[in-house]
């Protein structure tokens, strides 16, 4: 499924990468993470809006994450595409 994300820093979060992803809201995946490529994280500044294939799954532990291999094609859009996106406006 295609989601719009954006990417973010990640100060303060149990994680090894500094840049991290998560969908915008208003798509049904609020307050999920992101796992997708690394170039495609470290290609445009913090804040950058992607349109992104992924799949929702589950870790073993339970928690639900979204999933898009590091080989899936992503593109980067604007704020504005984004949100017409999302919003349908």
């Amino acid at each position: 499924m295609e989601v719009i994300v954006v990417t973010y820093c990640a100060s303060g979060e149990a994680s090894s990468s500094k840049i991290r992803v998560r969908p915008l809201p208003g798509q049904g995946f609020d307050g999920w993470n992101v796992e997708c490529s690394k170039a495609m994280r470290e290609s445009a500044p913090v804040g950058q809006h992607f349109v992104l294939w992924v799949k929702p799954t589950r870790r073993k532990d339970g928690k639900e994450y979204l999933y898009s291999n590091h080989r899936q094609p992503w593109r980067p859009i604007s704020p504005e595409e984004a949100r017409r996106h999302v919003h349908g406006g």
